[in-house]
Order: C-alpha cells, then sequence, then structure tokens
C-alpha cells in the first residue's frame, strides 16, 4: 500500500485501488474529521453526504484511515504563516501541566535559597532569581490555561504577552546572581554586564508590547542573543569558572529545547516537550545557584 499527499487529499494505492481520503482540520481544538471517499483509479467520486465519514475500503485501507485518525489526536495542522497553532485538546492539558508541576517547586526554592543566604547580596539575588523561577512558570501555566479554556481574545493576547515578556526577564533574572555574587576582573565588569543585560531584556519586553507574534523567527533570535550575549562578558571577566560549566549546560538544554518549541504541528506535544526542556535547564541552573554561590555551612567547614 502507497500513500500519496496531494494538498489536503491523501491517495491510498492498495492493490490496483485508489482511495481519496479528504482530511478537513475543524477549528475546534483537539478534534480531526476524515472525510474519505472510495474510488476506482481514474474515476475519483465524492460519496454521499451520509457516508462521508464511514471508512470504505478493505482491511488495509481501514488500517491506514484508523492510524491517521488515532495519529491526529496528539497534533492538528501546523499553521499557516501569520496564523497561531491551535493545540488539541490533550496538548493543551500536557501545556497546562508540564510547567504547572513546577510551580510549587519554584517556590520552595525560593524559600531555600534565602534561608542560606549570609548576606544582603545573597538575599537579593536569591528573591530575584526564585520569583523569577515562579513567575516563569506560573504566567506559561495561566497562559496555557487561558487557551484551553477558551478566554476572550483580549484576555488570551494579554497573557501571552506576559508569558513571553516573562521569558525576558528570566533570562535576566538567571544571570543576576553570578553577576552580584561572584568576583569579576575588572572589579566593575559584573556590575557592566548586568546593566547591559537588563537593557536589552527591557528591550525585548518592549519589542513584545510592539511587535507580539509579528515575527516569530526574529523574536526566537532575540531570545537567543539576549540569552547568550551575557556569557561572552563573563567568561573572560569571572576569576572562578569552575561554576560556569552548569550554567553552560543549562544553557545548552535551551537551544536544544527551541528545535521542539519550532516543531508545532510537526511533532506530537511539541511544545509540551519545549516545556519539559525549559524545566531540565532551570533545574540545571538552579542546582548550580546553590552549589556553587550559596554553600551550606557544612561544606565551608
Amino acid at each position: 500500500m502507497v500513500a500519496l499527499p496531494l494538498g489536503n487529499c491523501i491517495l491510498v494505492r492498495s492493490h490496483s485501488r485508489t482511495i481519496a481520503v479528504t482530511a478537513t482540520f475543524s477549528t475546534l481544538p483537539g478534534y480531526t474529521l476524515l472525510d474519505m471517499h472510495a474510488a476506482r483509479q481514474r474515476n475519483i467520486k465524492p460519496g454521499s453526504p451520509s457516508q462521508d465519514r464511514k471508512v470504505a475500503g478493505n482491511g488495509s485501507e481501514q488500517f491506514f484511515v484508523a492510524g491517521w485518525q488515532s495519529w491526529h489526536r496528539y497534533k492538528n495542522r501546523r499553521a499557516c504563516p501569520g496564523e497561531a497553532y491551535e493545540p488539541t485538546e490533550v496538548e493543551h492539558v500536557a501545556n497546562i501541566f508540564t510547567h504547572a508541576i513546577s510551580i510549587v517547586p519554584a517556590l520552595c526554592g525560593t524559600a531555600y535559597l534565602v534561608s542560606l543566604s549570609r548576606s544582603s547580596a545573597q538575599t537579593l539575588a536569591a528573591i530575584v532569581y526564585g520569583l523569577s523561577l515562579v513567575a516563569l512558570f506560573g504566567m506559561s501555566t495561566a497562559f496555557h490555561c487561558s487557551c484551553y479554556y477558551a478566554c476572550e481574545s483580549k484576555t488570551k493576547f494579554r497573557l501571552h504577552i506576559c508569558d513571553r515578556a516573562t521569558i525576558f526577564i528570566f533570562i535576566g533574572c538567571s544571570y543576576t546572581p553570578w553577576l552580584l555574587l561572584r568576583e569579576t576582573e575588572p572589579v566593575y565588569a559584573g556590575f557592566l554586564t548586568l546593566t547591559v543585560l537588563w537593557l536589552m531584556v527591557a528591550g525585548g519586553i518592549l519589542y513584545q508590547l510592539k511587535y507580539h507574534e509579528k515575527n516569530k523567527h526574529l523574536e526566537t533570535l532575540i531570545y537567543l542573543f539576549i540569552g547568550l550575549t551575557p556569557a561572552a562578558a563573563i567568561i573572560p571577566s569571572m576569576l572562578d569558572h569552575r561554576s560556569l560549566w552548569n550554567l553552560a549546560q543549562g544553557g545548552a538544554v535551551y537551544v536544544v529545547g527551541l528545535v521542539f518549541f519550532k516543531c508545532d504541528g510537526i511533532v506530537p506535544f511539541a511544545h509540551a516537550i519545549w516545556h519539559l526542556f525549559v524545566v531540565l535547564g532551570a533545574s540545571i541552573q538552579y542546582f548550580a545557584v546553590v552549589h556553587h554561590l550559596y554553600p551550606s555551612e557544612a561544606s565551608t567547614s
């Protein structure tokens, strides 16, 4: 059996017969309708309305269509340029769950960092970094809940902007503990890098407010630029490089996860997989902060 895609129609060739499967994708999340019409080769005619949703053909043809329907429970068609991808119902649930489960651990992690703080600088860094984790997972969960429960478009639009802006803030907060608490050479290098970083974060947020979703590829490049540029300044100026490997590992996880971020409509649960990469990258960097910037009394004695 051979299946050939032709626009929104799939031609299935099996035992000298051809079946035309017309795929019509519903606008409701989680629903994919397949209208299939059996036909002879060179004489493909639509079936009657009463038979539009019946499976025609022999066993192998029925198996192909059943597999097609099952596959499309887990993803919808890829969005056209200028459109937003509409997840299926199960994808919506996965998008919510994969970040909602990290909100409470982020709160606990923040409290733990504050408890380890022995100076005002450590306390400030702990609060800034910890609350950015809470905001990242909390805002993402709120936005995806608004998508799942079909909130009004203005509410969803505003939450989406806040979600994307929170990513910029999280990038800045991820670098803040390292630039505040680690010694640099020259001494002002850390403060200078921190200032430039937050100016870039402010620029990214302004871009979101003005050009939200206008150019998705440019938006992704801006995230990468702001996320990677400070590292180029930290590496040569920081006196202790032992901890930077863990910081780089977390950054590498984020970059790999971007592949799935751009695969909505291609890979089922692509956005939820991206969320898991974010959780993993954030976890690696959090434990690097705890181990290298907030050493316990037992480890320093």
